[in-house]
């Protein structure tokens, strides 16, 4: 008799797991019998159909038992089969659905448990035994060179291993059934020896080889990766001895089969089961390869399922789609028609009258709503794997290229736009969508032009863009980070105008997109014919039968490059499935194993099973496709609504000749209209920037900024650089603090507000400006008939302070249209400067309904009692002005307020009043003056400003809420400007005491006086601390959340791979622009060719700024769109 434990130690051979293949489970069902229509149903022959079962899959798992060609075994199994104790060799097979129950397997083998039918719940047995394998013995006729089917097993030829072993191998198949919707599903696989004949086996009886085990599914998951483990080399210094120790395992790069451990002293994996320390173990090296071995066909079934329903969806997008009870389909765009695709267009004029254009195209949501395949857009809002979304959705931006971009201009005749004409200015045709940047110039005829003096449009195209912002969406299979820019275009335009131009405009443009939903299906079919006609070319004269020596990849490249085609993946996308199994069961049905095809009868098999699948369904899909493709572009491409779908399906007869091919149908949308009303007048708050002669700014620019400023580039679209635009708001900080400031330590220097708390400059610096009296030429624009600045700036006979007060009187006089011109034939006129002054007083004053007596006999001042001086002697008494304010204004402005260090000599509002006759301000334009500014002051009592008081708070007694929404709206803001600010300093708070601004409450300021403004400089307060216009960058665009849910093909709820029934949707509106201050922060995380799109609004928060001064002084903004522009710094 053979002894157990001897058979044990040399006839128990090892199991690998060959193949698993999961299957749907079908079963036959009787139909409904159905009528013909034409009388009773009982007549019609009822059919049987297959239908999936809804609650198991099938698998079919496929073991391998390697035997080595050895005499001295042949003579012991022949001896086995003759002893009748084959049945005592036994091989158990246990399906495990519980990963717990799987784990304690595995990690602590019973040999008992091994050997048990069902040994648990969740685990399901199948067995077998060597005397089942009725022809075993045939193993082993060793001139056997072809399989020979035996009942459940397959002869196979021997193989030989390079160090000459041959062995012999026998496959196993086992069938079992597991739940469908399995989220684990693992494999445990075990020969043994006992004495089958006992009642209860003893346990020393039993004997068993040592364990295989395979994982099948995993967290829903198939298992299609694995580690493969080679042989490291020997380690440094290895012994001769310990060499050899270590050969015995194999030499170094071979492939490690056997047990693996992990070494926790050397963090490396190292051969054996377990680490002995007598011993010499190699380390392993080990990388994640494919695996091919589990099939699973039941994503087959799902996709073809899938193909069904795309075939649907060409005809109706909303299938398998809803919202919640009483919400709008989501998917029916229609709805969302107010949603525009293109934004408004920003318009603004220059100076000469030319006008700026800036607008953005939502290229995505255009593609969205009016490709020809729309479904595969719908299918971008659904899908939860990030890999796949981001590259489907870059695919479809991609392939999509601006074909055509026109703009329109339309000018009002009278009043109305019905009656002109719309003009069509240009069109812009893409070649390329590699060019980045484009500049088209044409003339006034729309041709293409060259000469400067016959340029009528210029374009720019990703000329700014927004900040880039994002959202993260987080999924089981990772996260998604979407950027909310993604899928936006940028263009910008500067229509240059001739002669006169004041007057209403409209301008809407129109843009021409290729279709890439086109493109991706024409794609997905051309590469299913490459993976078809690769097939085809390496198939021998036999059906089915394969050439080895045509095939030069383990996976066919044709199929490698279909399964990771993103076009592929959104087509194919459904939440009832995953696609990286679907892509995985491409590459398995595609694998071609040469060795394997022409030495392993069973792999050769199922790779002949496998290519007849994989042609089969290509066929069926490309069928599918191409009768979605045939009628695209067939028919006329007329329609009204300027979709690819409509186009390709139009009704209208084609023009197009048979033999042709026709024009593929391209996606178009044409914007509303923005309107701009152009004026020959206005503030420019940065046109002390323009360049002389298309270089840079004018000299007395230079000699404050340096020559490195670069001034601002007007000759396309308006551009101010990050470096001039913190140059000028600096420049304008440093005007409030003192003369002898450091600006960019006073830019960090703490202060406190009234009402507020402690803030520091720099928070909102450079999100305001005002307009510098020292450059005020450049940034007011009157008619010429109004006002000559050419005159009144350059004549002898005005000083700057002179000038700058005619100016604000003009504006005031321009506003009330009082076109009294006092400065016509100025130097033909031997007329003393404070003439005019009255002059422009009386004027406005009349047209306030003021009566002007002569006023030369009036006495305008008052006698003050004398005070003692700090000597203790008494002072001179002084004279004040009628409304007391003392008199004369103390002498000139401080050389870092206008830069031109006029001296108390040559101020002329210093002046006595007994002596006013011989003055160029005489004391009658201080008193008439006061009286016009009181007027435009309003409501105040007196020239002192309430925001000195210690009781100011920047709101009403309601509450702070009407000043934070102001200033922070969205909880996202800034402080007011600085130039309000400085005239609220809170004097008790002890932060102040080094507080960086000048001090107006206590000192003199000239036009601000221990906090009384002088009523004849009003002008200075009004450009310094109440023109004020905040600047805000283009952030973004608002999003449109809503709540989709998925419906599974039975009608229940889908439930996402993150345990949700809810799908996110954010829909970008771009009739919502986003606008944020900008701010120092802003500016210098901006990267270097950074450019984004900036507006300037006017500040006007009432308990800042004084009303009735900005209605009587407000004019147009120009220029008040641009560009900024980090630049790109260049190294040598």
């Amino acid at each position: 008799m053979i002894s157990i434990q001897s058979l044990s130690e040399n006839l128990l051979p090892n199991l690998y797991l060959k193949s698993a293949t999961l299957n749907t489970k079908f079963s036959t069902v009787a139909s409904t019998p159905k009528s013909n229509g034409y009388g009773s149903s009982q007549s019609a022959e009822q059919l049987n159909e297959l239908k999936a079962d809804e609650n198991y899959s099938t698998s079919n798992v496929s073991l391998s038992i390697k035997f080595l060609r050895n005499l001295n075994l042949q003579s012991e199994i022949l001896r086995l089969f003759d002893s009748g104790l084959a049945q005592n060799i036994e091989v158990y097979v246990h399906q495990i659905e519980d990963i717990s129950t799987y784990q304690s397997v595995v990690q602590n083998p019973d040999k008992l448990v091994l050997t048990t039918i069902d040994p648990a719940p969740g685990v399901k047995t199948r067995k077998t035994t060597l005397a089942e394998v009725s022809s075993f013995t045939n193993l082993f006729y060793l001139n056997q060179n072809v399989g020979v089917q035996q009942s459940n097993s397959v002869r196979l030829p021997e193989q030989t291993l390079q160090d000459g072993t041959s062995l012999f191998e026998v496959v196993l198949d086992f069938n079992f059934e597991f739940d469908k919707d399995a989220l684990f599903l693992g494999y445990v696989f075990v020969t043994a020896i006992k004495n089958v004949g006992a009642a209860s086996p003893d346990p020393s009886e039993v004997f068993i080889s040592k364990p295989s085990s395979e994982i099948a599914i995993l967290n829903g998951k198939i298992q299609n990766t694995g580690a493969l483990f080679t042989i490291a080399p020997h380690p440094a210094g290895s012994t001769p001895g310990q060499i050899k120790q270590l050969d015995s395992f194999g030499k170094p790069g071979d492939v490690w089969a056997g047990g693996v451990h992990y070494h926790e002293p050397s963090q490396r994996f190292m051969a054996g089961t377990e680490h002995d320390p007598n011993k010499t173990h190699p380390f392993l090296d080990y990388s994640i390869v494919p695996v091919r071995k589990i099939v699973d066909n039941r994503i087959k079934d799902k996709v073809e399922k899938n193909i069904i329903n795309i075939t649907k969806a060409i005809e109706t997008l909303n299938s398998g789609f809803t919202r919640y009870k009483n919400s709008a389909n989501y998917l029916d765009f229609d709805q969302y028609k107010t949603t525009p695709y293109v934004s408004d267009i920003y318009l603004s004029q220059d100076n000469s009258g030319n006008v700026n254009g800036a607008f953005s195209v939502d290229k995505l949501q255009i593609l969205k709503k009016k490709s020809a395949f729309k479904f595969l857009f719908e299918k971008l809002q659904l899908i939860t794997n990030p890999i796949i979304s981001s590259d489907a959705t870059d695919l479809l931006l991609n392939l999509s290229s601006l074909q055509k971009l026109s703009l329109y201009e339309k000018v009002s005749v009278g009043g109305n736009y019905s009656s002109g004409p719309e003009t069509h200015l240009c069109t812009i045709n893409q070649e390329s969508e590699n060019v980045e940047q484009f500049s088209t110039k044409v003339n006034y005829k729309g041709q293409p032009s060259t000469q400067p003096y016959d340029i009528d449009v210029i374009f720019m195209k990703d000329n700014f863009s927004i900040q880039e912002q994002s959202y993260t969406l987080n999924f089981a299979a990772g996260s998604l980070t979407i950027n909310t820019g993604l899928g936006i275009e940028y263009f910008s335009f500067k229509r240059i105008q001739n002669g006169n131009n004041v007057g209403k405009r409209q301008y809407s443009v129109l843009v021409e997109y290729s279709d890439p939903t086109i493109e991706i299906v024409r794609g997905i079919s051309g590469n299913i014919s490459q993976v078809l006609n690769d097939l085809d070319n390496i198939i021998s004269g036999n059906a089915n039968v394969y050439n080895v020596e045509l095939v030069s990849n383990d996976v066919i490249a044709s199929v490698e490059s279909l399964a990771e085609d993103p076009g592929l993946a959104l087509y194919f996308y459904n939440p009832n499935y995953d696609y990286d199994e679907f892509k995985q069961y491409l590459k398995t049905l595609g694998t071609f194993d040469k060795n394997s095809y022409a030495n392993d009868s069973i792999k050769k098999r199922n790779i002949n099973e496998n290519l007849s699948l994989l042609v089969q369904f290509l066929n069926n899909l490309k069928n599918t496709i191409d009768l979605s493709l045939s009628n695209i572009g067939s028919k006329t491409l007329k329609s009204l609504d300027g979709t690819a779908e409509s186009n390709s399906y139009g009704t209208a007869v084609s023009k197009v000749s048979s033999k042709q091919t026709p024009a593929e149908p391209n996606i178009s949308h044409k914007s509303k209209s923005s309107e701009i009303e152009i004026y020959n007048y206005g503030y420019d708050f940065t046109g002390y920037l323009k360049r002389v002669d298309r270089e840079r700014p004018r000299q007395s620019v230079r000699d404050v900024f340096g020559d490195t400023v670069s001034g601002r580039d007007d000759n396309q679209y308006l551009t101010i650089t990050t470096d001039d635009y913190k140059a000028i708001s600096e420049y304008l900080f440093s005007l409030l603090i003192n003369n002898n400031a450091d600006t960019q330590n006073a830019l960090q220097q703490p202060f406190s507000a009234l009402g507020l708390g402690i803030n520091t400059p720099n928070e909102s610096a450079y999100s305001y400006l005002n307009t510098p009296v020292q450059f005020i030429r450049d940034c007011v624009e009157l008619p010429s008939t109004v006002l000559d600045k050419n005159i009144l700036f350059n004549s002898s006979k005005f000083p700057v302070e002179f000038s700058l007060q005619l100016l604000f009187y003009n504006i005031i006089k321009f506003k009330k249209q009082i076109f009294e011109n006092h400065l016509s034939g100025l130097d033909s006129k031997g007329i003393a400067a404070g003439t005019y002054i009255q002059e422009e007083i009386t004027s406005i004053l009349t047209d306030f309904g003021f009566r002007v007596p002569s006023l030369v006999d009036v006495d305008y001042t008052k006698e003050l009692p004398s005070v003692p001086t700090d000597d203790g002697k008494k002072s001179s008494s002084k004279k004040l002005d009628i409304i007391g304010i003392e008199s004369p204004i103390s002498p000139a402005f401080a050389s870092k307020e206008v830069g031109l260090g006029i001296d108390a000599a040559n101020y002329q509002y210093k002046v006595q009043i007994d002596n006013a006759e011989q003055s160029n301000l005489p004391a009658s334009n201080f008193f008439l003056g006061s009286v016009l500014d009181r007027k435009l002051f309003e409501a105040i009592s007196s020239f002192r400003l309430n925001t000195f008081d210690d009781s100011f708070t920047p709101w009403s007694e309601e509450g702070s809420d009407e000043y934070f929404s102001y200033h922070f709206p969205d909880n996202s803001g800034v402080i007011p400007p600085l130039q309000v600010l400085s005239l609220s300093i809170n004097t008790k708070s002890a932060i102040n005491s080094t507080n960086p601004f000048r001090n107006f409450l206590t000192s003199n300021q000239d036009y601000i006086r221990n906090g009384v403004i002088n009523p004849f400089l009003l002008s200075i307060f009004w450009f310094k601390h109440q023109n004020i216009v905040r600047v805000e960058y283009l952030q973004g665009y608002e999003n449109t959340t809503s709540q989709l849910v998925v419906k599974n093909e039975d009608g229940t709820l889908f439930t996402t791979e993150n345990g949700s029934t809810n799908v996110e949707i954010k829909t970008r509106n771009l009739g919502k622009p986003i606008w944020k201050p900008i701010n120092k922060d802003i500016i210098d995380n901006m990267s270097e060719g950074t450019k984004y799109l900036c507006r300037l609004s006017r500040y006007n928060y009432p308990y800042y700024v004084n009303k009735r001064l900005v209605s009587e002084l407000n004019l147009p903004l120009l220029s008040n769109y641009f560009i900024l522009e980090k630049p790109i710094r260049s190294f040598n």
